[in-house]
C-alpha cells in the first residue's frame, strides 16, 4: 500500500514537472511544446503503470510463495 502510494505521488510530480517545463518551450516552437507535453506526459504515465504493474505482480507471486509454503506444513503434519 505504500510503495503504491509512493508511485502515485511521484507521478504527480513528474506529471506536473512535464507540464509545466513544457511551457518554456512555447516561445521556441508551438510544436515542440505540444509534442513536449504530450509525449512527456505519455511516456510518464506508461512508466508509471509498468511500475504499478511489476509491483502487483510481485506481491501476488509473494502471497502465492506464502501460501503454498503454508499448505506444504499442513500437508506433512497430516
Amino acid at each position: 500500500m505504500f510503495m503504491e502510494a509512493l508511485l502515485k505521488i511521484t507521478y504527480l510530480i513528474v506529471a506536473i514537472y512535464i507540464t509545466l517545463s513544457s511551457f518554456a518551450i512555447i516561445g521556441t516552437s508551438f510544436i515542440g511544446f505540444i509534442v513536449y507535453l504530450i509525449v512527456g506526459n505519455l511516456i510518464a504515465r506508461l512508466v508509471y503503470e509498468f511500475s504499478l504493474i511489476l509491483l502487483v505482480i510481485c506481491r501476488n507471486t509473494t502471497e502465492i510463495n506464502k501460501s503454498l509454503k503454508g499448505n506444504t506444513k499442513s500437508d506433512k503434519e497430516k
